[in-house]
């Protein structure tokens, strides 16, 4: 088994992780600089400014979600700085996911998926399209 493609992948996988957390945050105005409130905040939506044509809205649960991490980041930027607390949470997010989707695969390789339908990829040769795709009304 070739271990350095492994640990190449690995290391790939984990920056671009990173990178696309970062892509996230910055959408709800999380940035390594600081956080950027909201353009308007009702109860059901909140709007931010992402230098697109339209604002980047989230609703319900999303909104939820956003003053949680937000609380988390403060929190955390009352026993350090807000830098080295931005960077924890990407880290932890992305370490997070990175385990998720390798217990994914796992899972799949070795038929321990409820319905035995692949997630991440496809049973048959040639297919690159994941089965969950394919079959998603199943």
């Amino acid at each position: 088994m070739d271990k350095t493609a492994l640990r190449n992948f690995a290391i790939y996988a984990r920056r671009r992780l990173i990178q696309e957390i970062k892509n996230k945050a910055a959408r709800l105005g999380i940035t390594e600089e600081g956080i950027e409130k909201p353009l308007s905040q009702n109860s059901d939506m909140y709007t931010f400014d992402i230098g697109d044509i339209e604002p980047y809205k989230i609703y319900d649960d999303d909104i939820v979600k956003y003053n949680r991490l937000v609380r988390e980041l403060e929190t955390r930027a009352e026993h350090s700085d807000y830098k080295t607390a931005y960077q924890g949470i990407i880290e932890e997010v992305a370490y997070t996911w990175f385990n998720r989707i390798i217990a994914i695969r796992f899972m799949e390789v070795n038929n321990y998926l409820p319905d035995r339908l692949r997630i991440l990829s496809s049973g048959r040769e040639g297919v690159r399209e994941p089965e969950i795709v394919t079959y998603y009304y199943d």
